[in-house]
């Protein structure tokens, strides 16, 4: 299985970096995956749910608007004004 980095940040700082095997992410002209390999890259994100696949499981964030890029080597990096994992998005919610 092919990995590649991930790294999102926010104006506080990296909220996520690890080696990733997928992602969705919610781009302005629609949902889109980046995979292993994927051609250099850069869209705007609107806000919404980034799914990340990691060799270890699955996990998503709720992100703000922002932009991400696909390296020309391979990295992918989010830039996006916030950031929160669903647990904090629910307890917020909530609370």
């Amino acid at each position: 299985m092919r990995t590649y980095s991930l790294t999102v940040v926010t104006p506080y700082g990296k909220v996520f970096e690890d080696n990733v095997v997928s992602l969705s992410a919610p781009g302005t002209l629609g949902r889109f995956n980046i995979l292993a390999k994927h051609a250099p890259l850069v869209s705007s994100l609107l806000e919404g749910l980034l799914k990340i696949d990691g060799t270890a499981g699955s996990q998503s964030l709720t992100i703000g608007s922002g932009v991400l890029e696909v390296k020309t080597n391979g990295q992918v990096l989010i830039l996006t004004d916030f950031a929160k994992s669903i647990q904090e998005t629910l307890q917020a919610a909530a609370g």
